[in-house]
Protein backbone atom coordinates (compact mmCIF):
# COMPACT_ATOMS: atom_id res chain seq x y z
CA UNK A 1 0.00 0.00 0.00
CA UNK A 2 1.20 3.45 -0.98
CA UNK A 3 2.16 5.70 1.93
CA UNK A 4 1.10 9.67 1.70
CA UNK A 5 3.70 11.88 2.47
CA UNK A 6 3.51 14.57 4.82
CA UNK A 7 2.48 17.14 2.58
CA UNK A 8 -0.70 15.10 1.34
CA UNK A 9 -1.10 14.09 4.56
CA UNK A 10 -1.19 17.61 5.05
CA UNK A 11 -3.51 18.88 2.53
CA UNK A 12 -6.10 16.47 2.70
CA UNK A 13 -6.01 17.12 6.92
CA UNK A 14 -6.73 21.04 5.66
CA UNK A 15 -9.70 19.94 3.17
CA UNK A 16 -11.53 18.47 6.18
CA UNK A 17 -11.31 21.24 8.28
CA UNK A 18 -12.28 23.59 5.56
CA UNK A 19 -15.44 21.74 4.64
CA UNK A 20 -16.23 20.38 8.18
CA UNK A 21 -15.98 23.27 9.70
CA UNK A 22 -18.47 25.36 7.70
CA UNK A 23 -20.90 22.52 7.81
CA UNK A 24 -20.45 22.29 11.73
CA UNK A 25 -21.42 26.03 11.54
CA UNK A 26 -24.01 25.69 9.48
CA UNK A 27 -25.81 23.32 11.40
CA UNK A 28 -25.21 25.31 14.55
CA UNK A 29 -26.95 28.32 13.04
CA UNK A 30 -29.59 26.28 11.73
CA UNK A 31 -30.27 25.03 15.64
CA UNK A 32 -30.23 28.43 16.75
CA UNK A 33 -32.59 29.45 14.14
CA UNK A 34 -35.07 26.51 14.51
CA UNK A 35 -34.70 27.60 18.58
CA UNK A 36 -35.31 31.63 17.77
CA UNK A 37 -38.74 30.64 15.78
CA UNK A 38 -39.76 28.26 18.89
CA UNK A 39 -39.63 30.35 21.12
CA UNK A 40 -40.87 33.51 18.81
CA UNK A 41 -43.87 31.02 18.35
CA UNK A 42 -44.21 30.22 21.93
CA UNK A 43 -44.27 34.18 23.43
CA UNK A 44 -46.60 35.13 19.95
CA UNK A 45 -49.42 32.33 21.37
CA UNK A 46 -48.67 33.18 25.53
CA UNK A 47 -49.68 36.71 24.29
CA UNK A 48 -52.61 35.39 22.50
CA UNK A 49 -53.36 32.92 25.31
CA UNK A 50 -52.57 36.81 27.74
CA UNK A 51 -55.09 38.73 25.42
CA UNK A 52 -57.69 35.85 25.67
CA UNK A 53 -58.24 36.40 29.03
CA UNK A 54 -58.49 40.15 29.05
CA UNK A 55 -61.19 39.40 26.95
CA UNK A 56 -62.71 36.76 29.55
CA UNK A 57 -62.13 39.86 31.77
CA UNK A 58 -63.62 42.66 29.47
CA UNK A 59 -66.64 40.17 29.14
CA UNK A 60 -67.61 39.56 32.50
CA UNK A 61 -67.25 43.55 33.59
CA UNK A 62 -69.56 44.16 31.11
CA UNK A 63 -72.39 41.86 32.32
CA UNK A 64 -71.53 42.66 36.22
CA UNK A 65 -71.96 46.74 34.81
CA UNK A 66 -75.56 45.39 33.20
CA UNK A 67 -76.29 42.96 35.90
CA UNK A 68 -74.81 43.88 39.31
CA UNK A 69 -77.70 42.76 41.61
CA UNK A 70 -77.94 39.50 40.39
CA UNK A 71 -74.00 39.36 40.99
CA UNK A 72 -74.12 40.53 44.17
CA UNK A 73 -76.82 38.24 45.24
CA UNK A 74 -75.10 34.58 43.71
CA UNK A 75 -71.88 36.10 45.50
CA UNK A 76 -72.94 36.84 49.26
CA UNK A 77 -75.24 33.43 49.22
CA UNK A 78 -71.71 31.71 47.74
CA UNK A 79 -70.09 32.88 51.00
CA UNK A 80 -72.93 31.97 53.22
CA UNK A 81 -74.21 35.53 53.61
CA UNK A 82 -77.45 36.92 53.41
CA UNK A 83 -77.50 39.10 50.68
CA UNK A 84 -80.92 40.63 51.71
CA UNK A 85 -78.83 42.13 54.98
CA UNK A 86 -77.56 45.55 54.93
CA UNK A 87 -73.73 44.85 55.83
CA UNK A 88 -73.01 48.73 55.16
CA UNK A 89 -70.38 50.48 57.06
CA UNK A 90 -71.11 53.51 58.80
CA UNK A 91 -68.40 56.45 59.15
CA UNK A 92 -67.95 57.40 63.43
CA UNK A 93 -67.89 60.99 62.71
CA UNK A 94 -68.79 63.12 59.78
CA UNK A 95 -67.50 65.13 57.17
CA UNK A 96 -67.42 68.30 59.82
CA UNK A 97 -66.18 65.65 62.34
CA UNK A 98 -69.48 65.51 64.72
CA UNK A 99 -69.34 62.28 66.48
CA UNK A 100 -72.32 60.36 65.08
CA UNK A 101 -73.24 57.52 67.64
CA UNK A 102 -73.32 57.52 71.38
CA UNK A 103 -73.58 54.18 73.53
CA UNK A 104 -77.01 52.89 75.16
CA UNK A 105 -77.61 52.73 78.71
CA UNK A 106 -77.69 48.99 79.24
CA UNK A 107 -74.35 48.47 77.66
CA UNK A 108 -70.43 49.41 77.07
CA UNK A 109 -70.83 48.54 73.26
CA UNK A 110 -73.52 48.94 71.83
CA UNK A 111 -74.61 52.10 70.14
CA UNK A 112 -77.20 54.40 68.47
CA UNK A 113 -77.40 56.72 66.31
CA UNK A 114 -77.65 60.44 67.72
CA UNK A 115 -76.51 62.68 64.82
CA UNK A 116 -77.52 64.56 62.38
CA UNK A 117 -80.75 63.25 64.44
CA UNK A 118 -82.19 59.74 66.39
CA UNK A 119 -83.32 57.16 64.78
CA UNK A 120 -86.52 56.43 66.76
CA UNK A 121 -90.05 54.15 66.36
CA UNK A 122 -93.72 54.95 67.35
CA UNK A 123 -92.82 54.54 70.19
CA UNK A 124 -90.18 57.05 70.02
CA UNK A 125 -87.59 54.25 71.12
CA UNK A 126 -84.42 53.43 69.14
CA UNK A 127 -84.83 51.61 66.17
CA UNK A 128 -81.59 50.67 64.88
CA UNK A 129 -78.53 49.40 67.25
CA UNK A 130 -74.99 49.64 65.96
CA UNK A 131 -71.79 47.82 67.41
CA UNK A 132 -68.45 49.25 66.46
CA UNK A 133 -66.83 47.60 63.45
CA UNK A 134 -63.27 46.13 64.60
CA UNK A 135 -60.10 48.04 63.48
CA UNK A 136 -62.31 50.91 62.34
CA UNK A 137 -63.58 54.28 62.90
CA UNK A 138 -67.01 52.68 61.96
CA UNK A 139 -70.63 51.18 62.93
CA UNK A 140 -72.43 48.43 61.94
CA UNK A 141 -76.38 47.90 61.95
CA UNK A 142 -77.18 44.95 64.12
CA UNK A 143 -80.88 43.54 64.63
CA UNK A 144 -79.92 41.19 67.90
CA UNK A 145 -76.38 41.99 69.12
CA UNK A 146 -76.21 38.44 70.57
CA UNK A 147 -76.93 36.11 67.95
CA UNK A 148 -74.79 37.09 64.96
CA UNK A 149 -76.32 34.17 62.55
CA UNK A 150 -79.49 35.48 61.44
CA UNK A 151 -77.36 37.92 58.97
CA UNK A 152 -75.90 34.30 57.56
CA UNK A 153 -77.80 31.94 55.67
CA UNK A 154 -76.81 29.04 57.59
CA UNK A 155 -77.21 29.12 61.85
CA UNK A 156 -74.10 28.29 64.31
CA UNK A 157 -71.61 29.36 60.59
CA UNK A 158 -70.66 33.27 62.24
CA UNK A 159 -66.92 32.88 63.08
CA UNK A 160 -65.10 32.24 66.10
CA UNK A 161 -63.05 35.48 65.31
CA UNK A 162 -63.83 38.66 66.85
CA UNK A 163 -62.90 40.62 63.48
CA UNK A 164 -64.86 38.25 61.09
CA UNK A 165 -68.23 37.23 63.46
CA UNK A 166 -70.16 39.88 62.13
CA UNK A 167 -69.25 40.26 58.26
CA UNK A 168 -67.58 36.63 57.04
CA UNK A 169 -69.11 33.33 58.42
CA UNK A 170 -67.60 29.78 58.27
CA UNK A 171 -67.10 28.55 54.40
CA UNK A 172 -70.47 26.79 53.65
CA UNK A 173 -69.96 23.00 53.67
CA UNK A 174 -69.79 21.71 50.39
CA UNK A 175 -73.18 19.49 50.14
CA UNK A 176 -74.81 22.99 50.81
CA UNK A 177 -73.84 23.77 46.94
CA UNK A 178 -73.80 27.62 47.61
CA UNK A 179 -71.35 28.26 44.46
CA UNK A 180 -74.17 26.92 42.24
CA UNK A 181 -75.81 30.64 41.86
CA UNK A 182 -72.47 32.26 41.14
CA UNK A 183 -71.07 29.04 38.97
CA UNK A 184 -74.52 29.89 36.95
CA UNK A 185 -74.07 33.72 36.61
CA UNK A 186 -70.41 33.04 35.16
CA UNK A 187 -71.69 30.47 33.06
CA UNK A 188 -72.15 32.46 30.08
CA UNK A 189 -69.11 34.71 30.34
CA UNK A 190 -66.86 32.83 28.24
CA UNK A 191 -66.80 31.53 24.58
CA UNK A 192 -65.62 28.26 24.79
CA UNK A 193 -67.83 26.18 22.50
CA UNK A 194 -68.27 23.35 25.20
CA UNK A 195 -70.97 25.49 26.78
CA UNK A 196 -73.14 26.21 23.49
CA UNK A 197 -73.90 29.91 24.65
CA UNK A 198 -72.31 32.40 23.07
CA UNK A 199 -71.84 30.60 19.34
CA UNK A 200 -71.12 34.26 17.89
CA UNK A 201 -67.64 34.59 20.19
CA UNK A 202 -66.46 31.01 18.93
CA UNK A 203 -63.00 31.25 17.98
CA UNK A 204 -61.83 27.50 17.02
CA UNK A 205 -59.49 26.30 14.46
CA UNK A 206 -60.82 23.93 11.61
CA UNK A 207 -59.46 20.75 11.58
CA UNK A 208 -57.92 21.74 7.87
CA UNK A 209 -56.69 25.17 8.32
CA UNK A 210 -52.24 25.28 8.01
CA UNK A 211 -50.17 26.37 10.66
CA UNK A 212 -50.05 29.45 11.64
CA UNK A 213 -47.49 30.72 9.12
CA UNK A 214 -48.72 29.13 6.33
CA UNK A 215 -52.42 30.30 6.96
CA UNK A 216 -53.39 32.98 4.21
CA UNK A 217 -56.57 34.52 5.28
CA UNK A 218 -57.49 35.03 0.55
CA UNK A 219 -57.17 31.20 0.63
CA UNK A 220 -58.76 29.48 3.98
CA UNK A 221 -61.77 30.25 6.32
CA UNK A 222 -61.96 29.73 10.05
CA UNK A 223 -59.09 30.46 12.00
CA UNK A 224 -55.45 28.90 11.89
CA UNK A 225 -55.47 28.30 16.19
CA UNK A 226 -57.90 28.77 19.19
CA UNK A 227 -58.69 30.88 21.66
CA UNK A 228 -60.99 30.06 24.48
CA UNK A 229 -61.75 32.39 27.99
CA UNK A 230 -63.87 31.48 30.86
CA UNK A 231 -64.61 33.24 34.44
CA UNK A 232 -63.83 31.01 37.45
CA UNK A 233 -66.31 30.95 39.70
CA UNK A 234 -64.43 30.51 42.59
CA UNK A 235 -63.84 34.20 44.06
CA UNK A 236 -61.91 35.31 46.63
CA UNK A 237 -63.08 38.49 48.78
CA UNK A 238 -60.66 41.11 50.13
CA UNK A 239 -60.61 41.80 53.40
CA UNK A 240 -59.79 45.96 53.77
CA UNK A 241 -59.54 48.42 56.17
CA UNK A 242 -61.40 51.12 54.12
CA UNK A 243 -65.23 51.95 55.62
CA UNK A 244 -67.65 49.82 53.16
CA UNK A 245 -70.64 52.27 52.29
CA UNK A 246 -73.53 50.18 51.00
CA UNK A 247 -72.68 47.16 51.59
CA UNK A 248 -69.87 46.71 49.27
CA UNK A 249 -67.89 43.81 49.20
CA UNK A 250 -64.53 43.82 46.88
CA UNK A 251 -64.03 40.93 45.29
CA UNK A 252 -60.94 39.06 43.04
CA UNK A 253 -61.83 37.37 40.23
CA UNK A 254 -59.94 34.80 37.68
CA UNK A 255 -60.50 34.79 33.76
CA UNK A 256 -58.53 31.84 31.64
CA UNK A 257 -57.27 32.20 28.66
CA UNK A 258 -56.45 29.29 26.31
CA UNK A 259 -54.38 29.56 23.19
CA UNK A 260 -54.22 26.63 20.81
CA UNK A 261 -52.14 25.64 17.52
CA UNK A 262 -53.00 21.84 18.01
CA UNK A 263 -53.96 19.15 20.56
CA UNK A 264 -50.03 19.30 21.87
CA UNK A 265 -49.61 22.99 21.46
CA UNK A 266 -51.67 24.60 24.39
CA UNK A 267 -51.00 28.18 26.29
CA UNK A 268 -52.76 29.13 29.22
CA UNK A 269 -52.98 32.48 31.06
CA UNK A 270 -54.76 33.95 33.73
CA UNK A 271 -55.77 37.79 34.45
CA UNK A 272 -56.73 38.36 37.74
CA UNK A 273 -58.65 41.61 38.53
CA UNK A 274 -60.52 43.41 41.48
CA UNK A 275 -64.07 44.35 41.01
CA UNK A 276 -66.06 46.32 43.73
CA UNK A 277 -69.70 46.03 43.91
CA UNK A 278 -72.53 46.77 46.39
CA UNK A 279 -76.57 45.84 46.16
CA UNK A 280 -77.10 47.76 42.99
CA UNK A 281 -74.36 48.47 40.95
CA UNK A 282 -70.50 48.11 39.85
CA UNK A 283 -68.75 50.84 41.45
CA UNK A 284 -65.32 49.87 39.35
Amino acid sequence: MKQLNPATKKNIIIAIILVGIPTILYFIADFQHKKHLEERANKIFSLRAKFAALAGEQHFKTKVKYFPSEFYKSLEISLGKNPLFDFTEFPEKDESGNECFETVDFSDFIYIKKYPSKELNMFKEPKYYYIKAPNKNAYIKIGNFIASDYRFLVQETASTKTNDKYFYPIAPAKEKNANKYLAYYVRDCSNSPVTNLQSALVMQKKEISPKCRDFDINKQDGYPYSLEYSINSDVTINKTEEIKKSGEEITTIESLGIAKENKSKQYTNVSKFNIKINKTSLIK
